[in-house]
């Protein structure tokens, strides 16, 4: 079965690779890069989503940087990109906690409550770029 941990493609055929919020294996990144292969990962910086984890949890935490090391690729460039998403009606607020976890784990109670109560909330990504080394 394919997956980010077994993808189905020829050795050394792709140029470059986007991992978005995903887990991966760096030695199929490795296998399937060429030569001047770049791999480019974006994952949650610190303040993504903050006041939706506010109204779920009573200690919420900021996300954590991933590693600036990755084995096989060496760090050509890095940036945060972070913007504020306003809602204007409930049902927005809904579309986003539905492309969440907390869509299926919280009572639609609380999602409902939720969803009256998030007026905006902060997109914050971190950006990584990285170059195959031999």
């Amino acid at each position: 079965m394919a997956s980010s941990f077994d993808l189905p493609i020829e050795n050394e055929s792709l140029n470059a690779i986007i991992q978005v919020f995903a887990p991966g294996k760096n030695e199929e990144y490795e296998r399937v890069l060429g030569e001047e292969g770049v791999l480019l990962t974006v994952d949650p910086a610190p303040m993504h989503l903050f006041e939706l984890k506010s109204l779920v949890y009573d200690s919420p935490r900021k996300h954590t940087l991933p590693s600036s090391e990755r084995e096989g690729f060496s760090l050509l460039t890095t940036k945060n990109i972070q913007f504020t998403l306003a809602f204007d009606a409930p049902e927005q607020a809904l579309a986003l906690i539905k492309m969440t976890p907390f869509y299926w784990k919280l009572p639609k109670d609380s999602i409902d409550q939720m969803c009256r109560s998030l007026t905006q909330v902060t997109a914050d990504f971190h950006l990584q770029v990285w170059k195959k080394t031999a």
